[in-house]
């Protein structure tokens, strides 16, 4: 096996407004099917494959702050 397929680690996208029409859309990109997505809204809803849904509120700031910490995304698109 090669060591670059050995090292290669799937990329973190935490998406906010993800229900919302550019957010439904961008989560269904074809493009982004090889990367785990987080996304955040106030409905937990989840269709999609390798997508996570968390319902939460942007407002409180600690439990966005606490997710951040433990998913570690390497990109953040805010569409809230």
């Amino acid at each position: 096996m090669h060591s670059k397929a050995k090292n290669y680690k799937v990329k973190k996208i935490l998406i906010t407004g993800a229900n919302g029409f550019i957010g439904k859309n961008l989560v269904n990109l074809s493009d982004l099917r090889r990367y785990k997505k987080i996304c955040l809204s106030t409905k937990n809803k989840n269709s999609y494959k390798n997508t996570k849904f968390v319902k939460i509120n942007l407002f409180d700031k600690p439990q966005v702050e606490k997710l951040i910490k433990k998913e570690r995304p390497e990109i953040l698109i805010h569409l809230a």
